[in-house]
């Protein structure tokens, strides 16, 4: 039998971003995160809360994208 799935809780997904170190967050890495830990984003959810206009400003676009998509 099927179990239903469904939409991740957002206090749930904010828990886990939370615990969630930068570099373990796919696109971004140990080279990527070496430059995002000084400046305060040190986890998934300091990413996803991060200003989206800051980040393409200072980063690959890739990074933007993955904010962007960690707050969806």
């Amino acid at each position: 039998m099927l179990r239903h799935t469904r939409p991740t809780c957002p206090k749930r997904q904010a828990k886990l971003l939370a615990i969630t170190p930068v570099e373990e967050i796919w696109g971004i890495g140990s080279r990527l995160a070496k430059r995002l830990k000084p400046l305060g984003i040190a986890t998934g959810l300091d990413l996803a809360r991060a200003d989206p206009a800051w980040i393409r400003s200072h980063f690959p676009v890739v990074v933007e994208r993955t904010a962007w998509e960690l707050r969806a």
